[in-house]
């Protein structure tokens, strides 16, 4: 899906790009066909899980049908719960990579949003590459905190630590970048109509980093079950970001939206983390294993930052 969605919405662009089809409408038609087109595979796959687990339940014996019975119940009382919670956490991403230029365009126009647009685009490009990770994780981790293997819970924290330190590696070396060259690559990759600043490529840069890591340590939680937890932690951050660009506290807006997003992507993985090593509470966000639920699990995945 993912591989698909590039394809399709990369395709309409270069096409305009040579001059085969031409007009903002064309890019924004890939915009749209891209994650329709990649959705065709959604109901073959369900189909196709469906009478997967009808031969099995056909062959298992009655005690273990009673007890599928007991885990579909489980599954269909607590589903709303879980899915109302990925809905949250996907809201609040989008506030985080979309509401900085559109209240910026609304208190200082559209050049100023162009600006905050472009400089945003450190944090959201890595976060489309991300989207692969993020979407293997998921599941690899609910199955490490499901499995009664001796070594499955540090095998999932182990997991956890490794990605976090890919994180921070990407993170310095983009910082690294930023610090040599960053204003001319962002002159190279978006013209030169604007000046751009190191403190504030910077800054962003640290944020990606943070946000980056949060979303990893999202994705542990969820698999632990904290999901509506999290959810609380996303939905109260993307109101914190909102309030903060709003009310002028630092005159310049830009630079407003900047330390906004850095502070709350800062804030929103301390909050995370927290609640990643200290799990409490009846486990209603928990996918259960081979359910519906992990299933949508698995395809909530695939939205996660999508601006």
């Amino acid at each position: 899906m993912i591989l698909s969605e590039s394809v399709f919405r990369t395709l309409f662009a270069v096409l305009v790009a040579v001059g085969i089809l031409s007009g903002q409408t064309m890019v924004a038609m890939g915009i749209v066909a891209a994650p329709l087109l990649s959705l065709i595979v959604v109901p073959y796959a369900i189909a196709k899980r469906t009478r997967r687990e009808a031969d099995e339940r056909a062959a298992r014996k009655e005690a273990e049908l009673d007890m599928d019975a007991e885990k579909a119940e489980f599954s269909m009382s607590h589903g709303a719960g879980f899915v109302g919670s990925l809905f949250l956490i996907m809201f609040s991403e989008q506030v985080f990579l979309n509401a900085g230029p559109l209240l910026v365009s609304a208190l200082e126009g559209v050049g100023a949003a162009g600006f905050i647009f472009n400089v945003l685009m450190i944090a959201r490009a890595p976060l489309q590459l991300f989207q692969a990770v993020s979407t293997s994780i998921l599941p690899h981790l609910t199955s490490l905190h499901h499995s009664k293997e001796e070594d499955s819970e540090a095998q999932f924290h182990r997991s956890v630590k490794t990605v976090l330190l890919a994180v921070s590696g990407f993170t310095v070396l983009t910082a690294v970048v930023v610090l040599i060259a960053g204003p001319q690559l962002m002159q190279l990759a978006f013209s030169d109509k604007f000046t751009y600043d190191r403190a504030g490529l910077l800054l962003v840069t640290a944020g990606m980093g943070f946000y980056l890591a949060a979303v990893t340590v999202n994705q542990a939680s969820i698999a632990q079950g904290q999901a509506r937890r999290a959810s609380i932690r996303w939905i109260s951050c993307a109101a914190f970001f909102i309030i903060w660009t709003v009310l002028p506290l630092i005159e310049d807006v830009n630079r407003r939206v900047e330390i906004g997003f850095t502070l709350t992507a800062l804030i929103l993985l301390s909050t995370l983390f927290y609640i990643y090593r200290r799990p409490s509470g009846p486990k209603e966000g928990l996918p259960l294993e081979g359910s519906t639920d992990e299933i949508g699990t698995k395809l909530a995945g695939l939205e996660e930052g999508v601006p």
